[in-house]
């Protein structure tokens, strides 16, 4: 509100008995408080009231209000009582309704202009400690407010300078302590609490680089991808574009969160390229190395991922994520040694880790070790038996398979049978059991849980094949040759089936013949025996199916031959294995006196030709 001019003498005098201190000494007739606004006001000698406060950033002006449309003005009405105050001489009350209302009024630059104008009267009168408090707040809360220097004397310009260095010291420990609250508050999984923090942190800071990475970080965890990563890009633009020197370890966990959410999107080849510029940065992160050798086998850059892998794991032997990934990279590579000390490292350092034990498992399998390998599988499925990790399940079949080898078919049920409890509606689960029980001379019990099996997996040719053998077994034909029947349906090809179809059919035809009458002068090919018993198994880890030889018969073609038990017969002339029926209407079929046999023998490839004339 502006004030009418007193009369230029009146206002002088009026000004110089508001400043005369106690002591009778003249202040400096320079001395007055700050037209803030006006130009014109420090051209006219003297001191008007016009010279007191002008209205700033209010967004009507201070001139007072005539008609019958005046509309109170509670704050300009307060300002006026402060400028009366000043003019009368009443020093203390003029500084006390400033301070009153730099506390309380609604603008943020009125309440800047209000303290400012309070401190620079407690200035004049020589109230160094509480004016500098009046600035310290006004600059805390706005720290971007600019008076007009040029009306203010050079030790008050100097003070207004050094309270600005004081607000942004306390303003970025503020900003310090809220972010470490919202940092806290983050890792006690109190997401909205940290955004609260981080935020008021960031309004006390802006552009603080480490309270934008804390607010990407909490975006993250909500899961707003986007705005995550809008966030980690922008604070690697602020080190990128030359506005903040970017600590090292800030710029390589960015880096790292970018290539995190790529590789989440299935953007390989973008996660990749911010990990390596991560590791360009350090090549000390155990974590950069681990997340690049991911990004890397997405993008079947096989060699370079088990270099990143070895890095990460040489930097951190002890991290159980590490040795796993590392082992099975060495394993995939076939390099069983080097997969068995990693894996056995892992498993000593964290022998209560399920996954961990898996896959030594597969290591010592691949390095021929059969009675470690069920050991390693043993510790899998009981670290793991509700299957809550997702390695008791495959730990219990793959024991299991191992078990029927072995011929320890007590072993082998076992473990079928608590795969079974994991996964009740998985069928290979409950034909493993079947097998095992039939090994072990349980039919019946046998023909349950092939027939348990055949109803969760309907479709599966090979156990409708063994619920034949059960049945035929138990001399139960017609459900035999029913079980056949269905296996051929599904599978036209399955040799061994129609073959057992062919003679259930034969031997019905022979029951309902006229005794006596034979089949004289009729003679079917002798069809070449293998003399071996076989099992189609399959080993994801290896990326390895083929058919393992569990038993050979002395003097048989398979023994002739040179094949031995715990082969994994992978091809035969050529052609890929993964069913006994693939290999047995090979035999039937063959024309040629000899099949090549590819044959995997205790992790090493080995050639062996069949004589089947």
């Amino acid at each position: 509100m502006r004030l009418s001019p007193f009369p230029p003498l009146l206002a002088t005098l009026l000004f110089f008995l508001a400043l005369q201190p106690a002591g009778g000494q003249t202040p400096d007739p320079a001395a007055k408080p700050p037209a803030e606004g006006t130009a014109e006001s420090t051209s006219s000698p003297g001191v008007t009231s016009e010279d007191l406060l002008e209205p700033g950033d209010l967004g009507a002006p201070h001139a007072a209000a005539t008609g019958s449309d005046a509309q109170p003005d509670p704050l300009a009405d307060q300002e006026s009582s402060a400028e009366q105050a000043f003019a009368d001489g009443e020093m203390a009350r003029a500084i006390e309704i400033y301070r009153s209302l730099g506390a309380t009024h609604p603008v943020l630059a009125e309440r800047s202009r209000l303290r400012v104008t309070a401190a620079w009267l407690l200035f004049q009168q020589g109230n160094v400690d509480g004016a500098t408090q009046e600035l310290t707040g006004a600059l805390f809360n706005d720290p971007g407010y600019l008076p007009r220097t040029e009306i203010y004397s050079p030790d008050f310009v100097a003070l207004f300078q050094n309270a600005q260095r004081d607000a942004k010291q306390k303003r970025d420990a503020a900003a310090t302590k809220r972010l470490r609250e919202g940092v806290a508050a983050l890792a006690a999984g109190d997401p909205v609490a940290a955004r609260k923090a981080i935020t008021e942190s960031l309004e006390l800071a802006p552009g603080s680089a480490r309270a934008l990475f804390a607010l990407a970080q909490v975006e993250l965890r909500e899961q707003k991808i986007d705005a995550a990563l809008a966030g980690f890009e922008h604070v690697l633009s602020l080190g990128r574009g030359g506005q903040q020197r970017l600590p090292t370890d800030l710029q390589l966990q960015t880096l790292n969160n970018v290539g995190v959410i790529y590789f989440g999107r299935d953007q390989f080849e973008d996660a990749a390229s911010s990990l390596e510029e991560a590791t360009r940065l350090s090549d000390r992160d155990a974590r950069v190395w681990f997340n690049l050798g991911l990004a890397r086998q997405k993008l079947h850059l096989d060699a370079p991922a088990l270099d990143a892998l070895r890095r990460a794991h040489e930097l951190d032997r002890r991290d159980p994520e590490i040795a796993l990934q590392l082992g099975r990279a060495y394993i995939a590579a076939t390099r069983w040694m080097e997969a068995v000390a990693v894996l056995l490292e892992g498993t000593e350092a964290h022998p209560e880790s399920p996954l961990l034990w898996l896959e030594f498992a597969s290591a010592q399998r691949g390095l021929g070790n059969p009675e470690g390998t069920s050991t390693s599988l043993g510790k899998a499925m009981d670290l793991d038996p509700a299957n809550a990790q997702g390695a008791g399940l495959r730990a219990a079949m793959e024991l299991a398979q191992a078990a029927l080898n072995a011929k320890n078919f007590g072993q082998a049920t076992a473990a079928a049978a608590a795969a079974t409890r994991m996964a009740p509606a998985d069928g290979s689960a409950w034909a493993l059991l079947g097998l095992a029980q039939r090994a072990s001379g349980k039919l019946d019990d046998a023909a349950t849980a092939l027939e348990k099996a055949a109803s969760v997996a309907p479709d599966r040719a090979d156990i409708a094949h063994n619920l034949g053998t059960i049945y035929l077994a138990q001399h139960r034909y017609p459900e035999a040759e029913a079980a056949f029947r269905r296996a051929v349906t599904l599978d036209p090809s399955a040799t061994e089936s129609v073959a057992a179809l062919a003679r259930l059919q034969a031997r019905g035809s022979a029951s309902g013949s006229t005794s006596g009458k034979g089949n004289a002068g009729k003679s079917s090919a002798v069809k070449p025996d293998l003399g071996a018993r076989l099992s189609a198994v399959d080993y994801p880890p290896l990326g390895i199916r083929g058919l393992l030889v569990e038993a050979v018969t002395a003097g048989g073609l398979g023994d002739r031959s040179g094949l031995l038990v715990n082969d994994l017969v992978l091809q035969a002339d050529g052609r890929a294995l993964t069913q006994v029926a693939t290999l047995t209407a090979l035999l039937s079929a063959a024309k040629q006196p000899v099949i090549d046999l590819a044959v995997l023998r205790a992790g090493k490839p080995v050639q062996l030709t069949l004589r089947v004339r």
